[in-house]
């Protein structure tokens, strides 16, 4: 058991150390950007739905829902 962790670990390292060694610090840059494209994708639309069902639990106007649904 003990041969299985430690040939996993030194295989995990040496693949992370490998992939890191493989980009370039504008590669790293771009990757980073576009996953933080998503998470603020998705962070925002999140948001924007709990919203809206705040807004339609609460009854509020379909004026002011239609304002906030643009």
């Amino acid at each position: 058991m003990q041969d299985k962790l430690s040939s996993f670990s030194s295989y995990l390292t040496s693949g992370l150390l490998a992939l890191t060694g493989a980009f370039s610090i504008q590669d790293w840059a771009a990757v980073i950007g576009v996953v933080m494209v998503f998470v603020t994708y998705f962070t925002n639309r999140s948001i924007k739905l709990k919203l809206l069902d705040e807004v339609r639990r609460q009854r509020i106007s379909e004026e002011l829902c239609e304002k906030l649904n643009q």
